[in-house]
């Protein structure tokens, strides 16, 4: 929810990318703007997690990076984790 209030979550989720191609540059206007969403979105990650984690996510060039590595330690869909949502 907080990536959505910060309208942040179209680049951690990926759907957003890192603008690129021909004519467009590192200071083109698109870039600079991906660079600080991208960057405000891994200081919330990175404030957000207990500290053991954080070394796993020093890898990551993304907060979408940065997501997936997450989810792939967290985001279990068994039916153990099923029944407790309910």
């Amino acid at each position: 929810i907080a990536f959505k209030y910060a309208q942040l979550w179209p680049v951690v989720s990926g759907r957003i990318i890192r603008p690129f191609g021909a004519g467009i540059t590192e200071l083109h206007a698109d870039v600079l703007d991906w660079d600080a969403k991208d960057n405000k979105a891994m200081i919330m990650l990175l404030s957000s997690i207990h500290q053991d984690l954080v070394i796993g996510l020093t890898s990551c060039d993304t907060a979408a990076a940065a997501w997936t590595y997450l989810s792939s330690r967290f985001d279990r869909d068994t039916g153990n984790s099923s029944i407790h949502l309910f």
